[in-house]
């Protein structure tokens, strides 16, 4: 079994991360975006099966079709998937079929997105579109996604895509090898070329320790999404996505937008998700721990080693605590609370009225993809209690959300 078979069978952690920022997003975007039209496009370039086989846990084309069927009574919705594998392009097939919603209009295409961006691009023209560029590796390339967002600025555009960092890691440790071996030539990393829009990311590598190849990829990371928005005046958002939380991330999923609404309601939408991230984390590790507990039972007992009579059999073995979310939240929250309580007073320290939307990164610092709004919100109440602030943090009915407009500072 290949890995990109493996990883259709069940849904890892990183997955359930990724499909829980698309499965929100998705939806605010198609409502927000398509306000102004009435249209809207979603675009998934690596579309896959549409499920996962074990459980049949929805994929990204599914969270798509779910999304265009919640907005199908105010939104003129389009869905165009394409995938390059036959087998899996046989079972998206399907799944189209039994899930789409009949005002949604279905395109589904065998192929490369190179082969097909042209057509979804014609398709789109007049709607919001939302392109989820979601490959193994490093397949997207640079000027792809630049094409993609060069489409008049209205209708609205973005641009949510896997930013490989393990294939940075492993192309940056070989061309490290290069430099200090002298064993290939350079000209052997076009695909990560094309990805990075040149070989500039090759010396960045040159010299350095091998324990510095992670901190490098995740720099060359930042450089790419600030060649991407000198190229096309869209800003960024990023957030890291891992197996476990000791561990170095695999990739980012980078979204482009021109829109600080966008940035916002994706920080939102990672908040949501990465509490999912860790119940599926909590899971995977408990169901690791009985798998391992009756290997071993099983090979003792194959070398006829006595074994415990009084031992918990393997389904009753202890197993690592299980994630509880209302605990986490609630032994997190008011850390939160405070360390945004202060991004904002240091906001209103060097001007005199900010409106928080405009400031999402600086507003939630080190807190960002795991707070949300409930929590901005819960800190402009504490300053306007402390008399810090002039906005009591309570949306007026027919007017802005409170993050939408200018809080001034009384203190």
């Amino acid at each position: 079994m290949t890995t990109t078979e493996d990883f259709f069978l069940t849904r890892k952690p990183p997955a359930v991360y990724k499909h829980g920022v698309l499965r929100r997003y998705a939806h605010v975007y198609g409502g927000k975006a398509g306000l102004t039209t009435g249209r809207v496009t979603f675009l998934d370039g690596y579309a896959g099966e549409g499920k996962y086989g074990d459980n049949q846990a929805p994929g990204s084309p599914l969270i798509f079709l779910e999304a265009a069927a919640a907005l199908a009574s105010t939104r003129q919705v389009t869905c165009i998937f394409v995938e390059e594998s036959r087998q899996r392009y046989k079972k998206l097939l399907k799944v189209v079929q039994e899930h789409a919603h009949p005002d949604t209009k279905v395109i589904c295409r065998h192929g490369s997105i190179d082969d097909h961006l042209d057509e979804a691009l014609v398709e789109a023209e007049g709607s919001a579109l939302l392109a989820f560029l979601d490959p193994f590796g490093a397949a997207v390339g640079f000027h792809r996604v630049r094409r993609i967002l060069a489409r008049p600025e209205y209708p609205p555009t973005e641009v949510l895509l896997h930013w490989s960092l393990g294939s940075v890691r492993r192309e940056g440790g070989v061309s490290r090898k290069v430099v200090l071996d002298n064993t290939y030539t350079r000209t052997a990393f076009p695909k990560l070329d094309g990805f990075l829009n040149g070989g500039w990311w090759r010396t960045r590598f040159d010299g350095i320790p091998k324990d510095q190849v992670h901190a490098v990829s995740e720099g060359i990371a930042i450089d790419y999404a600030e060649m991407m928005t000198d190229h096309t005046g869209f800003t960024y958002f990023h957030a890291p996505v891992r197996d476990q939380p000791d561990h170095k991330p695999k990739y980012n999923l980078m979204l482009f937008t021109a829109s600080e609404e966008g940035v916002w309601e994706f920080a939102d939408a990672c908040s949501y998700a990465w509490v999912e991230w860790n119940e599926a984390v909590a899971r995977e590790n408990r169901e690791k721990t009985a798998v391992k507990a009756a290997k071993d039972q099983l090979k003792a007992a194959k070398k006829g080693i006595q074994l415990d009579l009084f031992a918990a059999p393997p389904e009753e073995a202890p197993k690592p605590p299980g994630f509880d979310r209302a605990m986490y939240e609630l032994t997190h929250e008011d850390s939160w609370i405070s360390v945004i309580s202060n991004n904002i007073t240091s906001l209103l320290a060097i001007r005199p009225a900010v409106r928080l939307i405009d400031h999402t990164a600086e507003v939630y610092g080190p807190t960002i993809g795991m707070a949300r709004t409930k929590h901005v919100r819960a800190a402009v109440k504490r300053l306007y209690r402390e008399g810090a602030l002039d906005d009591n943090g309570v949306d007026d009915k027919g007017r802005d959300e409170f993050h939408k407009r200018p809080v001034k500072r009384l203190a």
